[in-house]
């Protein structure tokens, strides 16, 4: 089965299987990130999922395009998108892309990129998405 329809199936109830433990390690791996790109950087969430990192990363300066190749990840990732104050809003793009295609994905450049759980995982070769 393909990541994408994988992740379809579980996207209604991700964000509240966060347990504690998974918070503690979500909120350290964002302070790593706000330690590591200043506000005003361009960055590549690659497997954003429900966008809380994109969201997050967008709403504390930094612009954010997230990638998923889930399309109910995505829609959830919107709806977050959508509550966010309007200067956020705009620093911060949600789109559905298969992250085995990069050649696909809307060009730009950044000045970083991360993936936060497990979404390089279920790629076969990452050079194409490196390069």
């Amino acid at each position: 089965m393909r990541a994408g329809k994988y992740f379809d199936g579980l996207a209604a109830a991700y964000d509240a299987r966060e347990t504690p433990g998974l918070k503690r390690m979500r909120e350290e791996f964002q302070r790593r990130l706000f330690l590591r790109f200043p506000a005003g950087d361009r960055l590549l969430d690659v497997g954003a999922g429900t966008g809380t990192d994109a969201c997050r990363l967008a709403r504390d300066g930094r612009h954010v395009l997230a990638i998923d190749a889930s399309a109910r990840m995505t829609a959830i990732a919107a709806g977050k998108r959508a509550r966010l104050p309007i200067e956020a809003r705009r620093r911060v793009r949600i789109v559905r892309a298969d992250i085995e295609k990069p050649e696909r994905f809307p060009r730009g450049k950044f000045d970083g990129a991360y993936s936060n759980g497990g979404a390089l995982n279920t790629v076969r070769d990452i050079s194409p998405l490196v390069r």
